[in-house]
């Protein structure tokens, strides 16, 4: 394909198809919050809710499928609408994006929620399949965040910023477990609180997601890199304006995230086995289960990678665009103009 034909493919086809304009008017929005709602419900009434009896049981696949439309709705807005404001920032404006905006969205809008409902409300007796609730949220939060960090322009502020975002990142893994027994706390009582904090099932629950959250954590800075130099070479694709390619500072960022990142985990494990008493390593034996590790890749390849990758495609938007053509979006394309040419 020629430089002068960067258009998004799936958008043209629909285009040539039905002659109307399926992202301007966010029908795709509308199409996944639809369609993921009742595969939800299933997927907890016949898996997550096995040792619950009715009517308990149809009641918890129902708020599950919500948290998980409420998670669809956010990392589509969060994408959709943010990205291209993002792409658009200094680098100074980038690293306050990552330190504060993207962490609170995520943890208030999918990590909290989910984490409680897998901690207080799934009800299945294979136990350590109860952290796969927090999967999906996960696998947004871990895939665009490091996706953020790659895009950062100077190598300077790139290292600061894996510095700042790896000191956050431990500090957030060791309050993880207070920060939930105070919501709890906050929303169904003290004693509500107190008697689900101390069951046993609990702790694996929690060391799971933990452990969880660090495997990501390293998927998602191996599998940045590959896609930030893609990304890089596709700026009229792609709201992910890299500016760090050729000059191999994508690979460099990547190398330093990865080693910030093996200190991070070496201390978040030391510190959660002296002060918090979680059995890592008997979880981690038991996440090794096959079955569980096929969904942790599904779940990062479709909900995480693809799912980044869509969402990221620079098509017209109504948000963006005053009409459907992509001449008329406020999206700064850097070296190439609206039609595709490279200036």
């Amino acid at each position: 394909m020629s430089e002068a034909h960067f258009r998004p493919a799936l958008y043209s086809i629909i285009q040539f198809a039905f002659h109307y304009s399926f992202w301007f008017y966010y029908i795709d929005f509308i199409y996944f919050g639809v369609c993921f709602l009742p595969l939800s419900v299933q997927g907890a009434y016949f898996v997550l809710a096995d040792d619950m009896e009715q009517p308990a049981r149809l009641r918890f696949a129902l708020i599950y499928g919500l948290a998980e439309l409420f998670v669809v709705v956010s990392a589509l807005g969060y994408s959709f609408f943010l990205f291209p404001i993002y792409s658009n920032l200094d680098d100074t404006s980038k690293i306050c994006w990552r330190l504060f905006l993207h962490p609170v969205w995520f943890e208030l809008t999918m990590m909290l929620p989910q984490r409680i409902l897998a901690k207080d409300q799934v009800k299945t007796n294979m136990v350590h399949w109860r952290f796969l609730v927090v999967l999906h949220s996960l696998s947004h939060s871990v895939t665009i965040g490091r996706m953020l960090i790659m895009n950062v322009s100077s190598t300077t502020n790139a290292t600061i910023l894996i510095f700042l975002t790896n000191i956050q990142e431990f500090v957030m893994r060791v309050t993880t477990f207070k920060r939930d027994y105070l919501i709890t706390w906050l929303f169904c009582g003290k004693e509500h609180a107190n008697d689900m904090y101390k069951r046993k099932d609990l702790v694996i629950v929690h060391t799971s997601i933990v452990t969880a959250e660090m495997i990501f954590e390293i998927v998602g800075i191996m599998i940045s890199m590959p896609f930030a130099i893609f990304f890089a070479k596709q700026k009229y694709l792609l709201n992910f304006n890299t500016h760090m390619y050729p000059n191999g500072s994508i690979i460099n960022n990547t190398l330093l995230q990865i080693i910030f990142e093996f200190v991070t985990d070496v201390l978040c494990i030391l510190w959660e086995i002296k002060y918090e008493h979680l059995p890592l390593m008997d979880t981690w034996r038991q996440l090794r289960e096959k079955r569980i590790l096929l969904f942790c890749a599904y779940a990062i390849c479709t909900m995480g990678i693809l799912g980044m990758i869509y969402t990221s495609l620079r098509v017209p938007r109504a948000a963006f665009c005053s009409s459907e053509n992509l001449c008329s979006c406020s999206y700064d394309l850097g070296d190439w103009d609206c039609h595709g040419n490279l200036l």
